[in-house]
């Protein structure tokens, strides 16, 4: 019975869906003692050896109880935890170092990851030291590095922390550093350590890649030391060319032979099998150097920056950005990468530009993203921007990338999310932003370094006239469901229509925009509702039947400075009126449901009581919270004013043109 608890528990866990986070106070508090009440009549011996619970999982749980704590212990080489005098957590091979990923800017290499041991979740943060230059068994030079509380800390799940890991994030310059290694001292003592890699970080100690280049960075792990070496162009080129090579001529018999008789059983392989396996990997790496070969060539020929945006998107800051670089004659060739159908997209181009389109996927594609030195792109992860099926694939080209990624962003960050876009786990080298409260957010909350941010605001609000007058229009934009669509890929969602109908979410929009109350206010003052789906809901258009022709679905695409109200729940979309300086109120119909963590996230970086309106949960309170609005002859509150009028950095009309200077010379200092 124990275990099945457990069990239950555990699912629950990594579903997100074991704790009410709708709760509140005393409420949420008294959900929490439930649990841990049972968890107290759990042997510690059921935790451990559950065989559906990972050794991190288990010393949650353990952690959890109020009748057990076990000891942590450490030697120079092992970290213990003993419960009653027996190890429940042994590693003799220390503490473990996470390596998320490695970039390079000129001199500068720049190492990031994370220090997990379940130990963490009874001790106090470690000692983290780096060692630099060894000789003669000496160090040149020995620092501590900060930490900070990893976004890694949910290790089982997305909401709920479970485990004390430790975030850093070391850079070094490679013209005075020659060799690294980490030290980590826990309660007080130096403790062995061991890595592991997350793939973008290009190390594959399983497979033998113990070397990876960055730039023109060569970083190798030897004897749980990185050495570092800054090439020449012609030395970085020369290495490229050998790896390329081995594309070609790497006899793979042995490795593939091995892999098949483990999974099958020697002796079982049907005739000819085995031939056709080589076959297919030799085929496969003559593609391999045939691609690699011509994206060495082309990168010594061209200068190529690609240009994205989303597929839910027409045109995002990604499209914006690139009209407006496209006209500068710098000797770039820039591309704008269409993740939606040609043609839906071909009316935005003029003839010159279409000759620069490029179909997401495509091999040309393949090839220019891997011969690259700038991406902007307005979505940014693995999937939004790769050509290649999987990250397995891709690796196979990791040496060639040396493109660096601006992530252009599609709004302000409004969504509180740690885990996704947390330094430590994050491949743009650079993110745009447009406001103070941005700033204090990606350094504070995010741990991003000042530089790592560019302060020219995005391109899309150089098309938005703070000048002109709205007419007589409110506009009603709520955000898309995670858990009212099914995920078809990494970066793209499908409605489920009897879902939304069924839900919360879709009752109450339904009912503020037929409300008796709404639509009389709006034939009162003549005034106009447009409903803005989400993207990713829009294709459903038939679900509402509006009962009043002053409330329409709204246009695929808007002009935000045309209308004199905006509403939503929680979409960064309220920023572009916030930079308008117009009334706004915030209607979440589904509020138990988001403050549980059934969508992407929980909770806000800028809450809601921080904001720049009310916040109403009921269709009749939204309802008679645009009449008071409309009774104000659409006046912004006071308060709501102030926080408006200074939100924003000053850019006003040079959005566009501040990033593509500030891109100009991050690239020159950062050359290659």
């Amino acid at each position: 019975f124990q275990a099945m608890y457990l069990n239950d528990l555990n699912y629950k866990l990594k579903s997100d869906i074991l704790y009410p986070y709708h709760y509140e106070g005393e409420k949420f508090a008294q959900a929490q003692q439930r649990i841990t009440a049972l968890l107290n009549r759990v042997d510690v011996e059921t935790i451990v050896n559950h065989p559906q619970i990972s050794n991190y999982q288990a010393q949650y749980w353990i952690s959890l109880k109020e009748n057990a704590f076990p000891p942590p212990f450490v030697t120079e080489n092992s970290a213990w935890l003993l419960y009653n005098g027996n190890a429940i957590y042994r590693n003799g091979w220390g503490i473990e170092i996470r390596v998320n990923n490695l970039t390079a800017e000129g001199n500068i290499l720049r190492f990031r990851g994370h220090v997990k041991s379940p130990l963490f979740n009874y001790t106090e943060a470690p000692g983290l030291f780096v060692e630099e230059n060894a000789g003669n068994g000496k160090f040149e030079n020995v620092q501590e590095l900060s930490t900070f509380m990893s976004s890694f800390c949910y290790d089982a799940c997305y909401f709920t922390k479970t485990n004390n890991h430790y975030a850093f994030d070391y850079r070094c310059d490679v013209t005075r550093v020659r060799d690294f290694r980490f030290v980590v001292k826990v309660l007080g003592m130096k403790t062995r350590t061991f890595f592991t890699f997350m793939r973008q970080s290009g190390f594959d100690p399983d497979n033998k890649i113990n070397e990876v280049l960055r730039g023109n960075i060569r970083v190798h792990l030897l004897d749980n030391a990185f050495l570092v070496k800054k090439l020449t162009g012609e030395e970085s080129l020369k290495q490229r060319k050998a790896i390329t090579e081995k594309c070609r001529i790497l006899d793979i018999r042995d490795s593939y032979e091995g892999r098949v008789k483990r999974i099958f059983g020697a002796g079982t392989l049907a005739p000819g099998f085995m031939g056709k396996l080589i076959e297919d990997a030799r085929e496969y790496g003559e593609k391999t150097y045939q691609l690699r070969t011509e994206v060495l060539k082309l990168k010594q020929e061209k200068r190529i920056w690609l240009y994205y945006d989303l597929y839910t998107v027409k045109k995002d800051n990604g499209y914006h950005q690139f009209k407006h670089d496209f006209q500068q004659k710098d000797g770039i060739d820039r591309y704008y990468v269409c993740t939606r159908p040609l043609e839906d997209v071909e009316d935005l181009f003029t003839e010159e530009e279409k000759q620069y389109l490029l179909e997401f996927g495509s091999e040309l594609h393949q090839k220019l993203y891997l011969a690259a030195e700038l991406i902007l792109t307005a979505f940014y992860g693995y999937s939004t921007i790769s050509p290649f099926q999987d990250e397995e694939a891709e690796m196979r080209f990791d040496d060639l990338k040396t493109f660096r990624v601006i992530y252009l962003q599609h709004g302000v960050l409004h969504a509180s999310l740690r885990k996704q876009n947390s330094v430590e786990n994050y491949r743009a080298n650079r993110i745009v932003i447009s406001s103070w409260f941005e700033k204090e957010n990606y350094m504070k909350n995010y741990h991003y370094y000042e530089e790592d941010l560019i302060c020219t605001g995005m391109a899309r609000y150089d098309l938005i006239n703070r000048d002109t007058s709205p007419q007589r229009k409110i506009l009603f934009a709520p955000s898309w469901r995670e858990y009212l669509t099914v995920k078809e890929t990494a970066s793209k969602w499908k409605a489920q229509k009897n879902k939304i109908v069924s839900s919360d979410y879709y009752r109450k929009i339904n009912e503020f925009v037929n409300s008796p109350d709404l639509i009389r206010l709006l034939e009162e003052k003549d005034l106009r509702l447009e409903l803005k789906m989400h993207p990713i809901i829009s294709g459903e258009k038939d679900m509402f039947d509006f009962q009043s022709d002053r409330v329409t679905l709204a246009a695929d695409t808007v002009k935000v400075e045309e209308y004199c109200m905006f509403i939503t729940d929680f979409s960064s979309f309220v920023f572009d009126y916030a930079y308008l300086n117009r009334p706004i109120m915030y209607f979440v119909p589904d509020y138990e449901q988001f403050k549980s963590g059934m969508g992407h996230y929980k909770d806000l970086d800028l809450p809601f009581d921080q904001a720049f309106g009310h916040l109403v949960l009921e269709a009749r309170d939204a309802a008679d919270e645009v009449k008071r609005i409309a009774d104000r002859d659409f006046e912004v509150d006071q308060v709501f004013h102030d926080r408006m009028k200074d939100f924003y950095f000053d850019f006003e009309g040079r959005c566009a043109e501040g990033l593509y200077q500030y891109c100009m010379e991050y690239m020159k200092d950062n050359e290659a």
